[in-house]
């Protein structure tokens, strides 16, 4: 599996290379990656039709409802990112802090095609939309260093997506108390133009800021709109390029599949791990742990945040936390499988959102019906 990820990367690049994927031909990944990306999904969803999970109880689930019924399922995806969005959002403006919709782009270097014409950048150093990837990370460690130095918190969120020849930008939406935000755009600008100052239009387009004016409207309007591109483009009639939304959030799905991009990243604010777990139950006890749950259950990000501390409450610090626990049994590759989630903790009681242990077995055979029937 490793091997054919591998192998579909190094076509794709090659793709690129040869003048196949940009506005002109295969936008953000070429015809044929894209066809190999939907071949494979369509087999590994006929695996998981294949496939049921089984407890110690002897009760039975799909393993495919299971998983889409999970954060894989792109709906549910979606909808859980707008509640954390609109959570840190609402708890913003309750705190009046500032919001920032901050876009970093690559150096010319990394850019294979010019959008007008599609014909090929002179600068383009050959470099892959993974190694693109690396340099805004390191980038943006470069800029967190600097904030946690000056003593500048922030929290929000980061969309990766790809522009027409595959080479990742960022799309990052930040809060932070106003006094920082002259800081936030000094540091971002200083990082952002370190690397090739001097080229033109380095100082116009390698980093833009749109401040978030609350008396017209909020942060969320400014980054919904990418989180539903990236994902299966609802709500959308027409991506930014005038294509049809779903299709071309099917190809930013396969482009960041083929080369291993995390689209989304919160920043800052308590772990979604946490959120997640305790919407697997049904009740807790009493006080903290009964808030918390509620507040999840509800889709309330802003009352969750608030039950863990507070948003400037390091996570290290947050009133509950996860417990693990190890396990010795050997895995597919005969290691020990390590440490897995129990259930969360406040410190004085443990309430366990994982009671049973599950084997995947297949189901049994379905007689196969004409394609046309299917």
């Amino acid at each position: 599996m490793q091997l054919h990820r591998v192998c579909l990367e190094v076509f794709e690049h090659s793709a690129i290379l040869c003048g196949l994927t940009h506005s002109k031909a295969g936008l953000y990944i070429s015809d044929v990656s894209l066809q190999i990306v939907v071949s494979k999904r369509i087999r590994n969803q006929d695996i998981l039709n294949s496939l049921i999970a089984i407890n110690e109880l002897g009760e039975e689930r799909s393993l495919s409802d299971l998983v889409s019924g999970s954060v894989s399922n792109p709906e549910k995806r979606r909808n859980e990112l707008m509640a954390r969005l609109f959570g840190f959002d609402v708890i913003a403006k309750k705190l009046d802090h500032d919001g920032l919709f901050v876009t970093l782009t690559c150096p010319s270097r990394m850019h294979a095609r010019f959008k007008a014409s599609g014909d090929r950048n002179p600068k383009f150093d050959s470099c892959s939309p993974r190694e693109s990837q690396k340099y805004l990370c390191t980038l943006w460690s470069r800029i967190r260093a600097a904030f946690n130095n000056k003593g500048i918190q922030i929290y929000g969120f980061r969309v990766a997506e790809p522009q027409h020849d595959a080479t990742p930008h960022w799309h990052i939406l930040l809060y932070s108390r106003p006094e920082n935000t002259p800081q936030i755009k000094e540091t971002f600008t200083k990082h952002a133009l370190a690397d090739t100052p001097e080229e033109r239009g380095a100082e116009k387009n390698r980093v833009t800021f749109i401040d978030i004016d609350w008396a017209k409207g909020s942060g969320v309007g400014y980054i919904a709109k990418y989180i539903s591109k990236n994902i299966d483009g609802a709500h959308l009639d027409k991506d930014l390029e005038g294509n049809s939304a779903e299709a071309s959030a099917k190809r930013v799905s396969a482009w960041a599949s083929v080369h291993g991009i995390r689209q989304f990243q919160q920043l800052g604010g308590p772990t979604v791990t946490s959120w997640r777990e305790l919407r697997r139950i049904e009740e807790a006890p009493e006080g903290l742990l009964s808030e918390a749950r509620e507040a999840a259950d509800s889709g309330n990000w802003e009352l969750f945040t608030e039950a863990l501390g507070g948003i400037d409450c390091p996570r290290k610090e947050h009133a509950i936390k996860l417990v693990h626990i190890h396990d010795d049994k050997p895995g597919i590759y005969g290691e020990p499988k390590g440490d897995s989630i129990l259930g969360v903790t406040d410190g004085e009681q443990l309430v366990v959102t994982r009671e049973h242990s599950w084997t995947i077995e297949k189901a049994a055979k379905i007689p196969c019906l004409p394609n046309a029937v299917r």
